[in-house]
């Protein structure tokens, strides 16, 4: 289940590529003032390290399966989710791994423009960078008492319905993102217990090719 979540991420950034600008949002003052606080919060966030939780809901299972582990990020392209379970996914300048039921697989990044883009977006998450964030996208954004949230619709025809990243006023970091498909079915992630600036050992991005 976690390749296949990952991949749908893919499927949807093959349609992200090709850059559009923002219209109707960008000159909004609610989006004017994400923006300035995301830029304010976040522009030197070198380090992020916390908990998450994955939740899988499908229409042909009864009860969401549920996952945990810990995040690490590492500026400016380094990430690493460990499941508890052992399995991984873990990517940094040059390689994209991912380990699910004992079998990994590793590619290089350069070799396939979808990763590449799915680095890209994953860092600007969790750096609150909008740099490139939306581009083949309609945005559409809410702001809530204690969260921004901003759905993000593909312009192009792709395995998803929408992506939703939703970010804390507190520190303009990335609370929850869950992404949604044509079926409805949805993976979802939650970020917890966040910690920045704490050192992060470069071993843990570490790809060896197979």
């Amino acid at each position: 289940m976690k390749i296949k979540a990952f991949w749908w991420i893919c499927g949807l950034f093959s349609g992200a590529m090709f850059s559009c600008a923002l219209q109707a949002q960008e000159n909004t003052p609610e989006w004017q003032m994400f923006e300035s606080e995301l830029l304010e919060k976040n522009s030197k966030v070198e380090t992020i390290s916390c908990k998450f939780e994955q939740i899988r809901k499908t229409a042909v299972l009864k009860e969401a399966v549920r996952k945990t582990g810990d995040f690490y990020y590492k500026r400016p392209d380094n990430i690493r989710l460990g499941f508890s379970d052992g399995d991984d996914i873990t990517m940094n300048g040059e390689y994209f791994r991912i380990t699910s039921s004992g079998k990994t697989s590793v590619v290089k990044m350069q070799s396939n423009p979808m990763l590449k883009e799915l680095k890209r977006i994953l860092s600007s998450c969790m750096a609150a960078d909008l740099s490139g964030l939306t581009a083949g996208f309609v945005p559409k954004l809410e702001v809530k008492e204690k969260h921004y949230e901003l759905e993000l619709q593909p312009k192009r025809k792709t395995g998803l319905k929408s992506l939703l990243l939703v970010f804390s006023k507190k520190d303009m970091s990335l609370d929850m993102l869950k992404m949604t498909e044509h079926s409805d079915d949805y993976t979802l992630y939650r970020f917890s217990g966040k910690r920045f600036g704490n050192p992060v050992p470069d071993g843990l991005f570490k790809i060896e090719r197979q």
